[in-house]
């Protein structure tokens, strides 16, 4: 009995690790079966629990914003000028709503949303021998810039901004062996690593944010000497083996060429914040598709143009959630959908330690960062990664009610 007790722990926690690891290395044209397949064994692995378990379901706050937007949306698709389109795109949303629903309620019984962050680390780990060139994924992109697995640089830049985001939250509220911490060191490194060559504006900046956030979240003046110790190790590792070689050279990527259209980018998005949509280049052409979207919501207001509204018109989206939402949804839709930051601000409240909470504000301030330049509320990875924010975010305050009491 306690074997199979153990099988069947071993089995649930090797569901939620593919689940999160196939949101990263599948989410693209050429693997996305792969994930068809992962929902349909997740959904079946959720019923077997709740039959075999008798476990209650649960259906708090969080799921109920969620669901009531999931709903409106389908709604929406009525409003829009291609309902079949709109209302496909609709049950994407439903298919994640019931994905996080099963993880939740599956980690309400074992308590192991912590596989899927390890899936996240080992997803990007496999991006990062395929940036070396040492592994083949069989994957394409256009163009200079690294754009992951997924395909897509600034949503590939956002999964590595939560990977840092997870490795501040282990260093900060578990008691990590030195084995860990090491392990943890090397997937900070080939995160930061790989948001250099994405050549993301807002990757640079929130990973600084976020890199200054681990210093000091993580190293105090004990320990100090221990952390520049570490580093002097790393870089005479890398600096005097051909280490260094294989990092510059062998890289699927040229270094100095990412440097050097990095550099350009940075002066054109300077000149696009002077000139506006008339600069054209990137910038330009983001804050043309936020006009465009915003006169698009002037027809509609309330209620929005439906499901997808901007896509249909334009033939992509318009690189910005906020405007995305508001075009598709009207302010109805777009206040259903950012009442999840609400709540988890809400939540964060009620964290009894104020470094705590700090640190988490500035979590859910970056997600409001990047839903400038990116739209993803349609995201399966972005409401993975919403949920599992909301449930550290959970141990935080059980463990400030835990200290308060102590």
């Amino acid at each position: 009995m306690k074997m199979y007790v153990e099988f069947n722990k071993l089995y649930i926690n090797l569901i939620l690790f593919i689940y999160s690891f196939s949101m990263i290395l599948f989410d693209n044209t050429k693997y996305i079966k792969f994930i068809y397949l992962i929902n349909i064994v997740l959904g079946i692995s959720f019923i077997y629990l709740v039959f075999t378990k008798k476990v209650p379901l649960r259906f708090n706050t969080f799921f109920k914003i969620y669901l009531f937007f999931v709903i409106y949306s389908i709604f929406s698709s009525f409003l829009s000028d291609d309902f079949f389109y709109s209302a496909r795109r609709s049950l994407n949303l439903v298919l994640i709503f019931l994905n996080i629903y099963f993880i939740y309620n599956i980690n309400e019984v074992y308590r192991n949303y912590y596989y899927l962050i390890y899936g996240i680390f080992f997803a990007l780990l496999i991006n990062f021998l395929w940036l070396l060139g040492i592994i083949d994924l069989g994957l394409t992109y256009e163009g200079w810039r690294f754009q992951g697995s997924v395909l897509q640089a600034n949503n590939f830049v956002f999964i590595l901004m939560f990977a840092i985001m997870l490795i501040i939250s282990l260093f900060t509220l578990k008691k990590l062996t030195m084995q860990i911490k090491v392990i943890l060191f090397i997937i900070l490194f080939t995160v930061v690593y790989m948001i250099f060559f994405t050549a993301s504006k807002s990757g640079l900046f929130a990973g600084a944010m976020l890199l200054i956030l681990f210093t000091l979240q993580t190293i105090s003046l004990k320990n100090s000497f221990k952390i520049l110790l570490f580093v002097l190790v790393v870089y005479s590792i890398v600096s005097y083996t051909p280490l260094l070689d294989i990092i510059i050279k062998h890289s699927s990527l040229d270094l100095s060429y990412t440097l050097q259209n990095l550099t350009h980018r940075m002066h054109a998005f300077f000149i696009g914040l002077n000139s506006g949509a008339t600069s054209g280049g990137s910038t330009g052409n983001r804050i043309k598709m936020i006009e465009d979207a915003l006169r698009l919501w002037e027809n509609s207001p309330i209620v929005g143009n439906g499901m997808a509204a901007f896509e249909q018109i334009y033939g992509h989206y318009s690189h910005n959630n906020m405007t995305e939402l508001l075009a598709s949804f009207g302010i109805v839709g777009f206040i259903l959908y950012y009442s999840l930051y609400i709540y988890l601000f809400l939540e964060i409240k009620k964290i009894k330690i104020l470094k705590l909470q700090v640190m988490f504000s500035i979590f859910l301030l970056i997600f409001l960062f990047f839903d400038q330049t990116i739209v993803s509320y349609t995201g399966k990875f972005k409401i993975l990664s919403f949920l599992i924010i909301y449930l550290i975010i959970k141990d935080a305050t059980n463990k400030g009610q835990v200290n308060e009491q102590n």
